[in-house]
């Protein structure tokens, strides 16, 4: 296990919680996915983060206690070994376990519940939302 640390983000208006890394981390995990693959693919839409809560994948949240943890800068392990995923999703996707006893307590004081979809703590590293694999390839080939 590696260590890293990232800072806490509450929203309360987008309805989520996460926890903020350097995007660092997912540029040199990126750079090995791709040299291995060969593969151009999206990187988070909003940056290095491990999801705490989402409306998505979660119920349940106390938000008047939620923002005590704004801004609240948290240590975290995480596998360095990249897991490939997404497949049930419709699209191809490359993360990091991630493992947090602080975040674990914490979603238990805020009430969080994870719902029967959410797969545990990760970091996205890429995905393929948006055809993003191979954008330049025709939709459909016709064959004459």
């Amino acid at each position: 296990m590696l260590r890293a640390k990232g800072i806490v983000t509450v929203e309360p208006q987008k309805g989520r919680i996460v926890l903020d890394v350097s995007d660092d981390l997912i540029k040199l995990y990126y750079w090995f996915i791709a040299r291995r693959y060969w593969l151009r693919m999206n990187t988070p839409l909003h940056g290095a983060h491990v999801t705490i809560y989402s409306q998505k994948h979660h119920k349940n949240v106390n938000w008047k206690k939620a923002v005590w943890y704004h801004k609240k800068e948290i240590e975290f392990e995480y596998d360095p070994k990249i897991i490939e995923g997404g497949y049930n999703k419709g699209f191809l996707m490359y993360y990091l376990k991630v493992h947090s006893q602080e975040i674990d307590q914490m979603k238990k004081k805020l009430g969080i519940v994870d719902g029967e979809r959410y797969r545990g703590l990760h970091l996205t590293l890429a995905n393929s939302k948006s055809n993003s694999v191979f954008p330049d390839w025709p939709k459909t080939i016709e064959l004459r």
